[in-house]
């Protein structure tokens, strides 16, 4: 098997594969989002050809991140395609082994790989070419309302006897809101919000022109983002994929120590009547769990964040250090 660089003519041949076998980069529209027009500089595509004949695809994005001072460069693989004629070979860990040991061209400096998985067989694939499974992505769920019941099996009667009672279990979520949080909404970033993001451990860039790409011209997901005003100063921000029956909090960040932004937050998504249910998508080791309602419900975990060449970059393997984001995964 050859991985070669694919040239610019070649990207609506990759399309092509990608719809052959249903995946996510179908539409040319998504394909050119994420590898045209993010900040992270020009695309590297690869495609993988056996016997002569295009069997698959791999690229990298090479997003900054930073540890204190330390900048950083996460080179993540994308877009792994193993076309039927290659399965089962042994080639998943030669395609990994491509991609660990490749450089973006204008990546400078201290990188690192990482690299999301949701599917037992992927996780075990990783782990077998070597990554380090660093952390799970778990998910805590605010139920709003008792509609959000409707959507469970026997959800309707539970909806039906709960619906009286539903007002302890708000107030349990609401119980530290506050009535001095100003909660807006947001069409576009105006600045950069690095400085939401934890100072002492590693986490994404959060440039403007980064949330601005992966939230507001998203051309697949339905993404909402707030900002959290306090005596006219922004103390945070939280961004949303709104899925079926839930309102998915990808990212929630605040300069506050308390729970009252979270539980304003929700109590204000309440009122307005704009979801019954809420998922906090949280890393291990930073659950931040002292700033979120106590009345939240643990699901399993969501995914698994990979990780290798730490050591090179100097970087901890502690996820209590790191603060990874599931905007930082899901591409």
């Amino acid at each position: 098997m050859e991985i070669i660089r694919t040239e610019p003519a070649e990207f609506d041949t990759l399309v092509d594969l990608f719809r052959e076998y249903d995946f996510a980069l179908k539409e040319r529209t998504w394909f050119d989002w994420k590898h045209l027009c993010n900040p992270f500089g020009e695309p590297h595509l690869y495609k993988l050809i056996h016997d002569g004949e295009l069997a698959g695809t791999v690229g990298l994005l090479a997003q900054p991140f930073r540890h204190g001072d330390r900048a950083l460069t996460a080179v993540q693989a994308v877009d792994g395609l193993m076309g039927h004629s290659i399965r089962g070979k042994g080639l998943f860990n030669e395609v990994m082994a491509f991609v660990m040991d490749t450089t973006p061209d204008h990546v400078t400096g201290p990188r690192f790989g990482t690299g999301f998985a949701s599917l037992p067989g992927s996780k075990k694939a990783l782990e077998n070419a070597g990554w380090l499974k660093l952390a799970n992505f778990r998910v805590y769920k605010a139920l709003l309302s008792a509609r959000s019941l409707r959507h469970k099996p026997g959800g309707m009667v539970l909806s039906y006897l709960l619906g009286p009672f539903w007002g302890l279990f708000r107030a349990r979520l609401f119980a530290d809101a506050t009535d001095d949080l100003d909660v807006v909404r947001i069409d576009r970033f105006t600045e950069d919000l690095d400085r939401f993001q934890p100072n002492d451990r590693v986490c994404g860039g959060r440039s403007a022109a980064f949330m601005n790409w992966r939230v507001f011209d998203n051309p697949r997901d339905d993404m909402r983002a707030f900002l959290f005003r306090r005596r006219d100063k922004t103390v945070g921000y939280a961004v949303c994929k709104v899925q079926p029956g839930t309102w998915e909090i990808v990212e929630f960040r605040t300069l506050e120590s308390d729970r009252s932004v979270a539980a304003s937050f929700l109590r204000h998504l309440h009122r307005h009547d704009l979801t019954d249910a809420v998922d906090f998508w949280l890393l291990d080791g930073y659950l931040q769990k002292d700033k979120l309602p106590s009345a939240l419900l643990e699901r399993v975990a969501g995914g698994t964040m990979f990780a290798h060449g730490l050591d090179e970059a100097g970087l901890p393997a502690d996820p209590e250090s790191w603060a990874g984001s599931y905007l930082d995964s899901d591409w």
